[in-house]
């Protein structure tokens, strides 16, 4: 084949290139402006590792497992599904809860879900006669748990921080020592052992709306040592704003949990526990987080089993929250 001939060929190939790109430019930007792909698509193929709402909309726990590992595709699914953009990793249920985190963190990231680790206090293990097992691998060396939860946050940023359940059961409100309960300074060393290897992590304690929350001798003790709290189980949204009260005095923000089980929702919240009821609640607390006035909302043990109505009418909930 002669120069001139190899030339031609060449100019042949770069003008088709050329039309194909712009054909796929014109179609592309057509379905943009028709509105059936977003902007954001056409800027990035790789999901946004931010929220898809100003706010939580998050879960908790009842995670699907497979031969006894969690099932960390299937999460991401299902957590997308629902239009959660957080989600709540209780180490609790099996040995290797701390190694599935690891491989979940990457494919949340992707999806745009932000994670934060859930502890059992000692009061939730055998220390106390529990039925529970240890949360491994660090068991209840809290101060550990911090540092490698904050350690793993500097490789997975979607990692946000920790929270430790029943928290005000398992306090001490003084300095005494006390191995099976926290006490002030040992808080104070896990959270700054925690942040002298990242800043950003936070801590919230698991609190209940009940005398708990209305606590001012608490907030008062503890509010220099969190930096927040998720709190479980409102009667209703005065319930919260009550609440809301004494931590604006502290500048403490809430994550509020509400029931997405239905055993949990008759025994806190005394009404049947329907997925219409599980379904207002969510309601009422993502109308809080729209106005500003709480952090967010994480529902309690969704079921997220397939043809769940209790998952699909949250999913509804949390779907119109989002484009909000």
């Amino acid at each position: 084949m002669d120069m001139v001939t190899l030339t031609h060929a060449k100019w042949l190939r770069m003008a088709y290139i050329h039309t194909i790109n712009s054909l796929y430019f014109c179609v592309f930007t057509t379905l943009i402006c028709s509105g059936l792909i977003s902007p954001a698509y056409a800027t990035s193929a790789t999901p946004s590792t931010q929220p898809s709402s100003k706010f939580v909309l998050g879960d908790y726990d009842k995670e699907p497992r497979l031969n006894g590992r969690v099932d960390t595709d299937r999460l991401v699914t299902k957590l997308v599904d629902l239009n959660a953009n957080t989600y709540m990793w209780l180490i609790a249920h099996g040995t290797n809860d701390w190694q599935d985190l690891a491989i979940f963190l990457p494919k949340a990231e992707k999806a745009g879900i932000t994670v934060w680790v859930y502890l059992v206090p000692p009061s939730e293990t055998p220390a106390q006669g529990s039925t529970f097992h240890y949360p491994e691998p660090f068991r209840l060396d809290y101060i550990k748990w911090a540092q490698e939860i904050a350690r793993l946050s500097l490789s997975h940023p979607n990692l946000k921080g920790y929270v430790i359940d029943d928290f005000w059961r398992n306090i001490v409100p003084s300095k005494e020592v006390h191995s099976k309960k926290f006490t002030p300074d040992y808080i104070h060393k896990m959270v700054e052992a925690g942040k002298a290897i990242n800043p950003k992590i936070k801590f919230y304690p698991l609190m209940y709306f009940t005398h708990q929350m209305d606590d001012e001798q608490f907030i008062n003790t503890w509010s220099q040592l969190i930096d927040g709290v998720v709190a479980a189980y409102p009667a209703n949204r005065a319930a919260v704003e009550n609440s809301l009260a004494l931590l604006r005095k502290k500048s403490l923000p809430m994550i509020v949990m509400v029931s997405g089980d239905e055993s949990t929702l008759e025994r806190f919240n005394h009404v049947a526990g329907t997925p219409e009821n599980i379904a207002a609640g969510a309601q009422a607390m993502t109308e809080m987080a729209q106005d500003g006035l709480i952090e967010g909302v994480v529902t309690y043990c969704l079921d997220k089993r397939d043809g769940s109505k209790t998952f699909e009418a949250v999913k509804r909930i949390f779907g119109a929250a989002a484009k909000h």
